[in-house]
């Protein structure tokens, strides 16, 4: 209860006994439509094209296939969390377009952050992309150079 100058020290308001299960089930179901909409990261790829012998394109992305981002605009703006690191393995001198690393700092809900690389390596190279996400976790996703359907 309050009064002018503050609570009332000692008071304390609990709902009628009667009215306990329904709100413990508004209160349940509140929680469950809100973990349906939590962000939910998912890797997309790599598609690997050849372009040329020795020459191939490679396309990579991360999907928030939830409602929610996977930060919030405000932890955007500060940096205060740490971000999803994408590192393919390919020395930078063998990396034609794109870039090696890449920071990413959320992902909005139900859209998706695409990543594209072109190589000059040798036909069947083994190759990886690192992913670092604290969703994620960190994953390894290793591939070939060669054309996958």
């Amino acid at each position: 209860m309050r009064e002018i100058g503050g609570f009332v020290p000692g008071f304390q308001m609990n709902p009628p006994a009667d009215q306990l299960d329904g709100l413990a089930e508004k209160q349940t179901n509140f929680a469950v439509e809100l973990m349906k909409k939590r962000p939910k990261p998912a890797v997309e790829g790599p598609v690997v094209k050849k372009l040329a012998s020795g020459l191939y394109e490679v396309r990579f992305g991360l999907n928030n296939d939830g409602y929610l981002p996977t930060a919030t605009a405000m932890a955007r703006k500060a940096r205060s969390f740490m971000p999803t690191v994408v590192r393919l393995s390919t020395p930078v001198e063998q990396i034609m377009a794109g870039e090696r690393v890449n920071k990413i700092f959320g992902i909005t809900g139900g859209e998706r952050s695409a990543f594209r690389w072109i190589l000059r390596v040798n036909d069947g190279s083994d190759l990886s992309i690192e992913l670092t996400n604290p969703q994620l976790g960190n994953q390894t996703i290793s591939f070939k150079a060669e054309e996958k359907s």
